[in-house]
């Protein structure tokens, strides 16, 4: 079977962009991940721990993915 073709629907944008916007979006994709997660009914303590890692890596090396 053949795989099928991709179009990117959207314009690639410049390459400089302010960190704090970079930052303030992966807080916000966290916190929707959080949030889908908790809507499902899944405990509170399985979300810190999947989230917390990330975020501690994130703080350590000074960026976001």
């Amino acid at each position: 079977m053949p795989l099928a073709d991709v179009f990117t629907l959207h314009g690639r944008r410049s390459a400089s962009s302010d960190p704090a916007d970079e930052r303030a979006f992966f807080l916000d994709v966290l916190a929707e991940y959080q949030w889908a997660r908790d809507a499902v009914g899944l405990m509170p303590g399985t979300i810190d721990k999947l989230v917390k890692p990330v975020i501690e890596l994130c703080d350590h090396y000074a960026t976001v993915p």
